[in-house]
């Protein structure tokens, strides 16, 4: 309690960098009231068991709420060429009958901290050799796991991506960075069509993070297609768990799956769970 009350100002606490573990409604901003002072929060995380892989989670999450250094200050800031390429497909994985610009797709679409910068520091955290992303987008958390697998000279993200302009504007964007990886295989299609390539070349994976349409029928799709792919003790990551399309119930489902050992939900937006023990598809 002390450490919630550090920096106390006229009756209002701001904690941009504190991570406190209490549940927020979906899609608000995390909050913790003391008596009739509201105390703003760096992240709420609900946890549904425990596991020894969260460890990592947290000491992660708390790395991603403080001022990012150097190559991740870089990256953050970095908000892709203006580009006047159309995009084939919205957010959901359908085709568009309209024509929207990459510069306005990527508005509405992209990944920004702390969330990436939390990708970065898992996976510097644990050290995976196989990394699998389901949604590329522009690239923006590619780029951050990427960072943490250069930074450890190990390890190897496989990413998957539908739209060809988004992959396209995403490998420039590593090229930028990291023009010289060898840690990287990006793949253009859907999860329908090129996910169980990926997984059965990648196996046995250790993180597995999906960012798709976020409906419950890929979300679920998706987790099908990986959970016994991921080793035991691995972890799967999905964003937008609360999401207006619907995608709680597929969220849920997942939670309860026997496969899965432990589960956290960051914000009401990521959900992370963990494989349960057994033995990974080689």
């Amino acid at each position: 309690m002390i450490s919630l009350l550090r920096g106390f100002r006229h009756r209002r606490v701001s904690l941009p960098r504190k991570v406190a573990w209490a549940t927020v409604p979906p899609y608000h901003g995390p909050h913790l009231l003391l008596g009739r002072v509201r105390l703003d929060v760096g992240a709420c995380v609900v946890a549904d068991g425990e596991h020894p892989a969260f460890a990592s989670v947290r000491r992660s999450l708390a790395a991603a709420l403080a001022t990012p250094q150097g190559l991740l200050a870089q990256l953050d800031a970095y908000r892709g060429e203006a580009s006047e390429l159309t995009v084939e497909h919205d957010p959901f994985g359908r085709h568009r009958d309209d024509e929207v610009t990459a510069g306005d797709d990527r508005e509405r679409i992209v990944l920004r901290p702390p969330f990436t910068r939390f990708l970065h520091f898992l996976v510097r955290e644990l050290r995976p050799q196989h990394v699998l992303e389901c949604g590329t987008g522009y690239g923006e958390s590619s780029l951050h796991m990427l960072a943490a697998l250069e930074h450890l000279h190990h390890g190897h993200l496989h990413t998957i991506e539908l739209d060809a302009t988004r992959r396209r504007l995403a490998l420039e964007a590593v090229d930028r960075f990291f023009p010289q990886t060898r840690r990287l295989t990006s793949v253009e299609g859907s999860f329908a069509d090129a996910l169980a390539g990926v997984v059965a070349a990648a196996a046995p994976l250790d993180l597995v993070f999906e960012d798709g349409p976020h409906t419950p029928d890929v979300t679920l799709d998706v987790f099908e297609q990986v959970v016994d792919a991921v080793r035991p003790g691995g972890l799967m990551i999905f964003d937008d768990v609360q999401h207006e399309m619907g995608n709680q119930p597929a969220w849920a489902k997942i939670r309860s799956d026997p496969r899965v050992a432990a589960s956290l939900e960051i914000n009401a937006r990521f959900g992370i769970c963990a494989r349960a023990g057994g033995t990974a598809t080689p």
